[in-house]
């Protein structure tokens, strides 16, 4: 994967985060740093399985 791959699943992890957090905040419920890192970290997770399966 390059520069270029690693950065738009970096943004596309970070607007899914973006949208867990609104549905979260209007759910009542809390929203801190570590949720935003936990959806973050497992968007990051599929999209770089997505892309191993698809390249092997």
């Amino acid at each position: 994967m390059t520069s270029s791959g690693v950065i738009l699943a970096v943004v596309i992890a970070l607007i899914v985060a973006y949208a867990v957090a609104r549905t979260r905040r209007r759910m009542g419920l809390m929203v801190t740093g570590k949720t935003w890192l936990a959806v973050v970290a497992g968007v990051v997770v599929v999209l770089l399985a997505l892309w191993a399966s698809q390249t092997h």
